[in-house]
């Protein structure tokens, strides 16, 4: 495709008019309002992709959401990708037109979520010490955990062995942290309650029949 015709697809977008966030008891909505015909395809586990509108923005929209933390759209030639940041993962999504170029997504979360307090990095690191002090289940002392997710080079090590092995503790701590420490304390909080959630039957590592991707 030419360099000219590229353009044309692009500047064939209308840009998005507004966004609406909003909740109706354990359902959070994000209503789009494109400037003309738009339609939505899954993008990923819980993005979407706008057709046919672009918006380029990431905002912080909890105080107008008890589930909702943040919301960002990126475009590109195929449209605008959509992704929600939230303090647990949902229960179900969906997305239906609700007007004249109108997209509304509901995000539905259990009666639990959300977390009654604020995640912040001296948070998680409390969750992580306590954890690492009540299951036994340590590979490591906690300030080797520390030390690993106090720079970049450990983080993506942990990364990378997390990926290899989904029941490396170790690396899943780490994880979790670097989150927390990257500016993502809300996301390395909900790594510390699946990983607490799942603790005790961790210890049961040796049955070859338990070893699937019950982190992912």
């Amino acid at each position: 495709m030419s360099i000219v015709a590229l353009f044309a697809l692009a500047s064939s977008a209308a840009p998005i008019a507004d966004v609406r966030v909003g909740d109706d008891g354990h359902t959070s909505r994000v209503e789009v309002v494109c400037s003309a015909s738009c339609s939505a395809e899954p993008m990923g586990e819980s993005s979407f992709l706008i057709v046919s509108a672009r918006a380029d923005f990431s905002a912080d929209v909890s105080s107008r959401s008890e589930y909702i933390r943040r919301i960002s759209m990126s475009s590109s030639r195929e449209g605008t990708a959509l992704t929600v940041e939230a303090a647990s993962l949902p229960r179900a999504i969906s997305v239906t037109p609700c007007g004249p170029n109108r997209l509304c997504f509901d995000y539905e979360f259990s009666a639990a979520t959300p977390s009654p307090r604020r995640a912040t990095v001296d948070t998680v690191e409390a969750d992580l010490d306590r954890l690492l002090s009540r299951t036994g289940l340590a590979t490591a002392a906690p300030q080797a955990v520390m030390a690993a997710a106090d720079n970049e080079t450990g983080c993506r090590a942990a990364e990378r062995a997390l990926s290899q092995d989904a029941w490396n503790l170790f690396a899943y701590r780490t994880v979790a942290l670097c989150r927390a420490r990257q500016g993502q304390p809300e996301e390395g909080a909900r790594l510390m309650i699946r990983l607490d959630s799942f603790a005790a039957n961790a210890a049961e590592k040796a049955s070859p029949s338990a070893r699937h991707s019950a982190l992912r």
